[in-house]
């Protein structure tokens, strides 16, 4: 797995509520991470819109409640004391609490390459109104100057995220569909597969 895309995946994770501890081991061996039982929330209905696999490589997903975030968050640590200030700031901004908040991840990488689908459901919210702030404030702390536009990807209606600072940095797409926003990021031809079974 390219060094790059560990990092974001390791990032991603975090922010859904899984510690570094957690994450970061299964990460460097190209497997997806084992949940810390303490965050997953049992939340069957966004965790199935994602296919069984990619490639067949199974994409096993995790589902987090928002108020995992605080739990298991280090607020000693100023990097992830931020994250959760960011996160906060962004629901504030919505109207909307912790509690209203699903998140799910789902990986499947292998020396051919894979795709990461993290995606963030506010309930009964429609998410047009937060794919642009949440996409930017996932990808702030991998890219320099992040920017959103509208595009397609195997014919489905996506928001491009790429590094206007940078020439190598690989893109990540945001879709929107109901009260759910996903971010997607990958081999391109992974990402569609991801892309087709999502409703």
């Amino acid at each position: 797995m390219h060094v790059r895309s560990q990092r974001r995946i390791t990032a991603a994770l975090i922010i859904a509520g899984l510690t570094l501890a957690v994450a970061a081991p299964a990460l460097a061996q190209d497997e997806s991470p084992e949940p810390d039982a303490a965050v997953v929330a049992a939340d069957g209905d966004l965790a199935s819109q994602l296919p069984a696999e990619v490639r067949g490589l199974p994409l096993e997903p995790q589902t987090f409640s928002g108020s995992a975030i605080l739990e298991n968050a280090d607020m000693s640590d100023p990097e992830q004391a931020q994250d959760v200030a960011d996160f906060q700031a962004l629901l504030d901004g919505l109207g909307v609490g912790l509690d209203d908040v699903t998140l799910v991840s789902a990986s499947a990488f292998d020396e051919q390459g894979g795709v990461l689908a993290f995606g963030m459901q506010v309930a009964g919210s429609d998410a047009d109104s937060f794919v642009e702030p949440w996409a930017l404030l996932y990808s702030s702390g991998e890219y320099e100057d992040p920017q959103l536009e509208e595009t397609e990807l195997g014919g489905t209606p996506v928001s491009s995220i790429t590094d206007a600072a940078s020439d190598y940095a690989p893109p990540s797409y945001a879709y929107a569909s109901g009260d759910v926003v996903w971010l997607l990021l990958g081999d391109e031809a992974d990402i569609i597969a991801v892309l087709e079974a999502l409703p």
